[in-house]
């Protein structure tokens, strides 16, 4: 491949060129001038995550002004820019020392694209049934969420006012007729109906449990979230055997809590190897110990309970699609794709059926 090429004969690598390429691949040999590189080995990734984003990994095979020969993997994502562009919160956070993946460089696509070039990590996720591997999930998250923040940083970020849409009452009021509607009729299955047709808790309620959370939301204090911290959005650099964080563009101010919230829920599966309990008494005391800080651990629990409500109930809205067209990205089979937004769908509604019925 000579250097005024595309990178691949069809241009499918986001249309980029050899020269365009070039000073990443020198960041990424960085120690040695670089000679040549050839970009090959192309994969394109989905999965859950992969709805804002184009997601390749390619094998860079290079030669040095010194001789040395290597191929290393690089991971490439590209989406339609937010803001604050996500190279943005990678420069930031690894210069304050959180456990971010490593980004080599950023370039715009003809569109103005966002594409980032990271690191490739060995091994995505983390091992539920291993106790190490949890408690390193919940230490870089504290990591994250305890990051001192500078003031030209803070002012660039997005600050979450999720107030505004839990008391939204003219779109929630259509929203829920219309979720009751579909669930009724059986568009949603036969479990979300006999679950309409048993539960007497309706639009109403739920309409004053979201207004409730949004006055509660209001007096929360703040704090760096990362705004989707998954198992999927965590990955290994395996040599070091260190947990990294990536998928960062929805980085943000918002309550302190909110990240921790959705990783507690998710160990109340029975594959995690800590339990509720020991796992909030452990996030707890750690960002005590950065921040300074003192909090109750029930003030904490409130706060944490509060925030996943809140997860739920936006997350309906999407989920409700979702079971009812089947469109998602790790299978072209639109049933399965309903049948498993069905199943979530109907998970998400009981907690907060179950939630709104011991309101006052």
């Amino acid at each position: 491949m000579t250097m005024d090429q595309n990178i691949s004969a069809n241009s499918s690598l986001f249309g980029l060129s050899s020269a365009q390429f070039k000073p990443i691949v020198e960041q990424l040999v960085s120690e040695e001038k670089l000679r040549q590189f050839l970009v090959e080995g192309e994969r394109s990734l989905q999965g859950f995550q992969g709805y804002c984003a184009d997601k390749k990994v390619v094998i860079v095979s290079y030669l040095t002004e010194a001789g040395r020969q290597e191929r290393r993997p690089l991971f490439i994502k590209r989406l339609f820019p937010f803001i604050p562009a996500e190279a943005y919160h990678y420069h930031y956070l690894e210069a304050s020392g959180v456990p971010v993946a490593h980004l080599y460089g950023v370039l715009n696509g003809s569109q103005g694209e966002e594409i980032l070039f990271l690191e490739y990590l060995e091994r995505i996720g983390i091992a539920r049934h291993v106790p190490e591997e949890l408690w390193q999930w919940l230490r870089v998250l504290v990591e994250l969420n305890t990051v001192v923040l500078d003031e030209h940083y803070a002012k660039k970020l997005v600050h979450h006012q999720h107030e505004r849409w839990l008391q939204d009452g003219e779109f929630l009021g259509q929203f829920f007729d219309q979720l009751e509607r579909h669930a009724l009729y059986g568009d949603l299955g036969d479990t979300i109906q006999a679950l309409y047709q048993k539960h007497s808790v309706k639009q109403q309620a739920l309409l004053h449990m979201a207004y409730r959370l949004g006055e509660l939301v209001r007096t929360l204090p703040q704090g760096l979230i990362h705004g989707d911290f998954v198992e999927q959005n965590v990955g290994w650099r395996m040599q070091a055997q260190k947990l990294l964080i990536f998928d960062l563009h929805k980085v943000a101010l918002g309550p302190r809590f909110w990240d921790i919230a959705g990783v507690l829920k998710s160990l109340l599966k029975p594959d995690a190897a800590l339990s509720y309990q020991e796992a909030a008494q452990y996030y707890l005391e750690l960002w005590q110990q950065r921040t300074g800080q003192a909090l109750a651990l029930e003030t904490f629990l409130a706060e944490v309970e509060a925030l996943w409500q809140i997860t739920l109930l936006q997350s309906l809205p999407w989920h409700l699609e979702r079971a009812l067209d089947g469109e998602v990205d790790w299978t072209p089979d639109r049933e399965e794709g309903r049948h498993v937004y069905r199943r979530w769908l109907y998970g998400r509604l009981l907690q907060l059926f179950e939630a709104s019925s011991l309101q006052p």
